[in-house]
């Protein structure tokens, strides 16, 4: 089966317990990168669908089987509230016996153009 043929599901835990959480550890910073450009905590739904629409549109730039199952990583613009489209790149996994994609995370590419270090 394709990958364009599966759905990516980022769930309610995930995103209010680690991408939309200001005090989780390791979260709190891409909290703060996604509320930026409109994205918070109260509309978790809205953040979901954009990046559901980004795991089917955006380029898959990696594929590899682990022992978990096949994780995907995709690069790309993802649509916003504000109505930038910041480059992100996001991971999901396939786990083994499942049918849908399930995030594991997302957070921003910084664009070699503003890379000061090039």
């Amino acid at each position: 089966m394709g990958r364009r043929n599966l759905s990516c599901v980022a769930s309610e835990q995930k995103l209010k317990g680690y991408l939309l959480s200001t005090s989780h550890p390791v979260g709190r910073a891409k909290a703060s990168f996604f509320a930026s450009f409109g994205f918070h905590l109260e509309k978790w739904e809205v953040l979901a669908r954009a990046l559901e629409k980004h795991a089917r549109d955006a380029t898959l730039i990696s594929e590899l089987e682990t022992e978990f199952g096949t994780k995907y990583i995709f690069e790309g613009a993802i649509d916003t509230p504000s109505q930038k489209q910041p480059l992100i790149r996001s991971v999901c996994i396939l786990s083994d016996g499942e049918t849908a994609l399930a995030l594991v995370t997302a957070f921003p590419v910084r664009s070699r153009s503003n890379d000061k270090r090039t």
